[in-house]
C-alpha cells in the first residue's frame, strides 16, 4: 500500500496570536477578548470562530472542494456560512485556481434485460463512473463516483461551474432524459423529457453551458435529421432548455453539421463542436451556440489547421480558451489555441495560434483535456490511458488510470457547491 504522508494540522492558535499581536491590527481586542471569556465556557470551541467572518470566508474560499465540505460538518456557523449564496460565489471565481481540476472517467458494461414484458431480451448500456483525485501529484488517488443508479444509463455531456449534465437514452429505451448533478453536494435536478429520436435522425448531440450575464444554465439539443448520405439534405435541428424552466425550446436550424466530436465544450460564453458546413460538406471547422443570445453559426478553420483525415481532430479548453489538436500525423500532434475569441471573416487565421508539436507514436484517437498547474497539457490517449507531456518535454506521463485494460472515456471537472436546482422561470 502506498505510504501516506500524515499532514500536520492547521496552527489555527498561531494564527490567532499573530493578529491579536499585531500593532496594525485593525480589530477591537476588548471585544474579542470578551468574546474568548463566553467561549472558554463552552467546552468545546473552535478558535478559528475568533477571527472576523470576513477573513474566515476568504480562507474558506481558497480550500479545495473536499476540505470545503467537511468544514460543512464541524459546526452549524461553518455550515451556515458555506452555505451562503454569496460564499459559493467567492468559491466558485476561485475554484479554477485550487489546484488541479478532477478528472472523471466511465467505462460500459453491457448488460441483458430478460424482462418478461419485452417481446425478446434487450440489451442495456451501463456506464461505471470513477475520478481521479490530485491527478499528477503526490496524493494522487482513483475512486468511485456515487451516483443515482439512473445516471449510469447516461453519458456525460458537459461539465460547467461544478455541475454534470447527463444526457441519453433512458434505461427503457423510450425516453431522452437530461440530468443535471452536483457530484459534491448530490443536489440534481431533470430536466424535462423528451420523446426518442425518429428512426432517420441518425445522431444527436448535447451541450452544456452558463449565460453569465443572466445566470441561467442552458442544455443544447441537436438533432441530425436525414434520409440521405448526401450532407445537403440534412436538417440539424436545434433545441435549447433553461435550469428551471419546464420546457425544451426549438431555436431554429444549424448552419453546421456535428462530427467527430464525442462531446461539445464550453468557452467564453459557448458551446462548441467539430463540425462540417451545411453548405459545404467538404468545409471542417467549429459549430458555435452563443448561450446568452441563443444563435448558431459555423466558422471554417483554415487550411494549416486541417487534418489529412476528417475525424483525426479534437477540441478541448486550455487555459480557458478553445483549443484544437490535430494527430492525423503519424508522427506528432499539434495544438493550436483561439487566442482572439472574437475575430471573424478574412483575418481569422490571427485568431488561432499553433502552441507546439508534439512527438507522438501510435495514436488512434488523441481527446485533449486539460492545462495541469504543473504547466503539463493532459491529453486521453487511444481510449486508454491519460497522459501528461509538457509542451517541449521529453516522454510523456502516465496518470491516473493505469494498467486499464477497458476503453473508457474522460471528462475535466472543477468542484464547487454551485446548486442546479433553480428557481422555477415564469
Amino acid at each position: 500500500m502506498k505510504n501516506l504522508k500524515k499532514r500536520k494540522p492547521f496552527p489555527f492558535r498561531f494564527l490567532l496570536n499573530r493578529i491579536l499581536s499585531s500593532k496594525r491590527s485593525s480589530f477591537n481586542r476588548e471585544e474579542m477578548k470578551k468574546k474568548m471569556k463566553k467561549l472558554k465556557k463552552v467546552e468545546s470551541f473552535c478558535w478559528f470562530n475568533l477571527l472576523p467572518e470576513e477573513l474566515t470566508l476568504n480562507i474558506f474560499s481558497r480550500l479545495p472542494i473536499k476540505s470545503l465540505m467537511k468544514s460543512k460538518c464541524v459546526c452549524k456557523t461553518w455550515n451556515s456560512s458555506i452555505s451562503n449564496p454569496h460564499f459559493i460565489n467567492q468559491h466558485l471565481s476561485r475554484s479554477p485556481f485550487i489546484g488541479n481540476p478532477f478528472i472523471i472517467f466511465s467505462t460500459t458494461d453491457f448488460i441483458i434485460d430478460d424482462n418478461p414484458n419485452y417481446p425478446k431480451p434487450k440489451l442495456s448500456i451501463r456506464r461505471n463512473f470513477h475520478f481521479v483525485e490530485d491527478i499528477g501529484g503526490e496524493n494522487e488517488e482513483v475512486k468511485p463516483l456515487a451516483l443515482d443508479p439512473v445516471l449510469t444509463y447516461l453519458d456525460i455531456v458537459g461539465s460547467v461551474n461544478g455541475l454534470l449534465c447527463f444526457g441519453g437514452t433512458s434505461c427503457n429505451g423510450d425516453l431522452i432524459t437530461v440530468y443535471v448533478f452536483n457530484p459534491f453536494t448530490g443536489e440534481s435536478t431533470q430536466l424535462p423529457t423528451l420523446s426518442s429520436i425518429p428512426f432517420e435522425s441518425k445522431h444527436t448531440l448535447f451541450g452544456f453551458g452558463f449565460d453569465s450575464d443572466r445566470g441561467e444554465y442552458k442544455v443544447l439539443r441537436l438533432i441530425f435529421h436525414s434520409m440521405k448520405e448526401c450532407l445537403a439534405d440534412c436538417i440539424v435541428e436545434a433545441e435549447v432548455c433553461t435550469l428551471g424552466s419546464n420546457s425544451w425550446r426549438r431555436i431554429g436550424e444549424a448552419p453546421f453539421s456535428p462530427y467527430g466530436s464525442e462531446a461539445c465544450v464550453f468557452a467564453n460564453g459557448m458551446i462548441h463542436c467539430v463540425a462540417n458546413s451545411i453548405d459545404d460538406g467538404d468545409d471542417i471547422g467549429i459549430g458555435y451556440f452563443d448561450v446568452g443570445t441563443e444563435e448558431l453559426y459555423f466558422d471554417s478553420l483554415f487550411p494549416e489547421m486541417l487534418p489529412v483525415w476528417d475525424e483525426n481532430i479534437d477540441i478541448g479548453v486550455l487555459g480557458g480558451c478553445l483549443s484544437v489538436v490535430n494527430y492525423s500525423s503519424l508522427d506528432f500532434a499539434e495544438v493550436w489555441i483561439y487566442t482572439d475569441f472574437f475575430q471573424k471573416g478574412e483575418n481569422k487565421e490571427e485568431a488561432w495560434t499553433r502552441l507546439f508539436q508534439l512527438p507522438l507514436d501510435n495514436v488512434v484517437s488523441l481527446n485533449l483535456m486539460c492545462l495541469l498547474k504543473s504547466g503539463e497539457i493532459l491529453f486521453l490517449h487511444n481510449h486508454e490511458e491519460l497522459v501528461s507531456r509538457y509542451p517541449f518535454g521529453n516522454d510523456p506521463r502516465e496518470l491516473g488510470l493505469h494498467g486499464m485494460s477497458e476503453t473508457i472515456h474522460a471528462y475535466v471537472h472543477v468542484g464547487t457547491l454551485v446548486s442546479p436546482i433553480m428557481p422555477p422561470q415564469s
